[in-house]
């Protein structure tokens, strides 16, 4: 029985190492980068494009996949980085997946999240490029004043 569990702990390994995906753009020279997957990914690929067309180092990273989570290359791709910032449609369901492989834990903020009105029986603000702009040039922002 152990043998046969370690056989699954290996395909697990495996699995781990073939088929963890992601995408990323921007990286190398990157101050901050911005996490994100599924549409918000695409919301945020759109405003890091404006960010630098402006003369921001924002680079973006999107997992294509979950599971595995592309923790080795996440990790790579924020060596460099003095801002960590992760943006979702939900509660931070991918947070604690960034802190674990983020080159540097202090780094990371969530800056996306549920939005609901005051009243709690609608939705609030939309979650649309205007705001995630805000909410990236905040984060940058953080601590930079001498």
């Amino acid at each position: 029985q152990d043998r046969h569990w370690r056989a699954i702990a290996a395909k697990f390994d495996t699995i781990a190492k073939v088929e963890a995906r992601h995408e990323q753009a921007h990286v190398e020279d990157a101050e901050a980068l911005v996490v994100a997957f599924g549409s918000a990914a695409k919301f945020v690929e759109y405003v890091v494009a404006e960010l630098r067309a402006e003369g921001h180092r924002i680079g973006w990273f999107r997992p294509v996949t979950l599971w595995p989570f592309p923790g080795e290359a996440l990790a790579k791709a924020t060596a460099g980085a003095r801002r960590v910032l992760v943006f979702e449609l939900n509660a931070g369901q991918m947070l604690d997946d960034v802190l674990i492989h983020a080159a540097d834990r202090s780094a990371v903020r969530f800056i996306g999240g549920v939005s609901i009105a005051e009243s709690g029986l609608a939705y609030g603000e939309l979650m649309d490029a205007p705001v995630i702009r805000d909410r990236i040039l905040a984060a940058v922002g953080e601590g930079t004043r001498s």
